[in-house]
């Protein structure tokens, strides 16, 4: 499957702040599990689609996150160009074409807040040419909360 990637709105048809009845009703492909999860005092609904995982917020059921992985059968696009098909080097310089002020997480990876996109790179930082293990989507504000620590509603 082919997802492009929308900064802080969504992916493919999948929207920020979309409710979770809506999406699926709407959505051409079906969660093969569903499950809950939690942080802290925060839940959430967890769709998984076999490729990505949508997260819900459990108190209103709106879609405020999506993580996907490089499987054979999973194209992620950004602006025409396919993040996963990229070392992670290539991806961080593609990044920052959009946003020079990426975050990087000791051993974990590197996001932009700007775009709403993280990187799952572990060992990124001694290894630049590590392949990626995972892309995160999320709705505007949730990534400025986890890199800079402001609060998320």
């Amino acid at each position: 499957m082919e997802y492009t990637i929308h900064p802080l709105t969504g992916v493919s048809q999948f929207s920020f702040g979309e409710s979770r009845s809506r999406l699926s009703s709407m959505s051409g492909i079906k969660a093969t599990k569903t499950f809950e999860e939690s942080s802290g005092s925060n839940k959430f609904i967890v769709d998984d689609y076999a490729g990505f995982l949508a997260y819900y917020n459990r108190e209103d059921s709106r879609l405020f996150y999506m993580t996907f992985v490089p499987l054979p059968t999973v194209t992620l696009l950004l602006d025409g160009k396919d993040l996963f098909s990229m070392r992670s080097r290539e991806i961080y310089e593609y990044l920052s074409a959009y946003d020079p002020n990426l975050f990087v997480e000791d051993y974990v990876g590197f996001g932009s807040t700007l775009l709403g996109i993280d990187v799952y790179s572990p060992g990124f930082t001694d290894d630049a040419d590590a392949r990626c293990e995972g892309i995160s989507v999320a709705v505007k504000g949730y990534f400025d909360a986890v890199y800079k620590g402001t609060d998320f509603k």
